[in-house]
């Protein structure tokens, strides 16, 4: 985003898939000049308050698509490989579903490196919590 020449309609494009496709995750990265490359030299540089309004409307846009995403998969079984004990809660373990979702699950056993079946219940702040099924 910000690359030299980027006009309006070509960072609404972007916007436009980002809503298409719901991803779960973007990646946000502002063009920055790199001194000896073929774009340092280029014309139309993009103002800089531009370009932090578009990113501040992608951040705004990839919560959103974000939250829609994992709506989805409410109250759905799926397999979670678990990787480690909650940093912020050591009753819950968190892990992740095959499409890339965090998971919290609450269990009193040590299920460090298992597969474990899930049920998703609730979005909690980047992750679902889910029931040990």
């Amino acid at each position: 985003m910000g690359f030299p020449g980027e006009r309006e309609d070509n960072f609404q494009n972007t916007v436009d898939l980002i809503r298409e496709i719901i991803p779960l995750r973007v990646h946000i990265f502002p063009y920055s000049k790199r001194a000896g490359t073929p774009a340092a030299i280029l014309k139309d540089k993009i103002n800089p308050l531009i370009i932090k309004e578009r990113i501040l409307q992608l951040e705004g846009i990839s919560k959103k698509c974000a939250l829609d995403y994992k709506e989805q998969f409410l109250n759905k079984d799926r397999d979670v490989l678990i990787e480690e004990r909650s940093k912020e809660n050591k009753r819950y373990w968190e892990g992740y579903t095959d499409n890339y979702i965090r998971v919290m699950v609450k269990s009193g056993k040590n299920l460090k490196n298992q597969f474990v079946q899930v049920r998703l219940k609730k979005i909690s702040n980047d992750c679902i919590e889910a029931d040990l099924l």
